[in-house]
This record gives C-alpha cells, structure tokens and sequence, in this order.
C-alpha cells in the first residue's frame, strides 16, 4: 500500500491523504491536483513548491513575532499590534464565540499589523507562514461606551 498526500500547490499546505494499491489513478491529475508521495504528519510537514521537484519538509516553530497587548477596549480607537511577521504572512482573526472566521484572511507584507474591533468578545489570532508552524495569540476587547466616530 503506498500513501500519497494532496497539497496546495500556491501554499503548500497539506490537505487530504490517498492510501492506494500500485499507482495513482490519472483522475488525480485530470482534476489538476498537485500530488506527493508521502506517509508522514499534514500537521508537522509541508510541501516546498520553490523546490523542483517538490520536496516535503518539515515545519519550523515560528518566532520573532511580538503582540504589545492582549486586551483592548471594543471601541474602534484601541488596538492590538503585532510586529515582527515575515513578508506574506496570512492573519486570522477569529471570534472564540464563532464557528468561522469574521473575515478573509489579511495578507502582510510589512512585518506589522494593527487590529482593533467595535465589537466585545474574545478573539484568536492566527498568523500563518509558509513552512513554519502557526503563531497564535489572544486578545480579549472589552465592551466600551466610547466608540470611534465613522
């Protein structure tokens, strides 16, 4: 039996696993799907899509990454910062409360990030990089009766 993972071809990130007798059927690559032979971890590898061919690597804990408060007032003028990410950092913001995330991911190309919120509650941020294991942080927003004009 021989066990092939299926990632994401822009990330690297991967997804799904196919556990199969002899070779894969070509209804894997008909569909586009990017394929790699392998049996370890989704969690603690990744596939390096800048190496030809792709070879899968494993994660690194990522660090240099500072958040100067972990609670703000829910008033739109108080803010989070969070400095030190890598060039093409992907932040979550997800409210504990919540099922899904409030929004799309942010994109983060200069090393920092401001996030401030109107509404109370206690939130999860979630910076993913490329080939390193997700950071994650807490900041709890504080219901506030000044709010930000807008």
């Amino acid at each position: 039996m021989r066990t092939y993972k299926v990632y994401n071809s822009e990330t690297g990130d991967l997804y799904d696993e196919i556990q199969i007798e002899g070779s894969l059927p070509h209804v894997y690559f008909e569909r586009g799907e990017s394929i790699i032979e392998f049996a370890g971890s989704r969690e603690d590898h990744y596939v390096d899509i800048t190496h030809s061919p792709p070879l899968v690597r494993r994660r690194e804990k990522l660090t240099g990454i500072e958040q100067d408060k972990t609670q703000i007032m829910a008033n739109g003028l108080d803010y989070a910062s969070f400095m030190g990410l890598p060039p093409d950092s992907m932040v979550e913001i997800k409210e504990k409360a919540a099922v899904l995330s409030l929004h799309e991911p942010y994109r983060v190309e200069d090393g920092g990030l401001q996030w401030g919120t109107t509404a109370a509650g206690d939130y999860e941020i979630i910076i993913n990089v490329i080939g390193f294991y997700p950071w994650k942080g807490q900041v709890k927003a504080i219901e506030s009766s000044v709010q930000a004009e807008g």
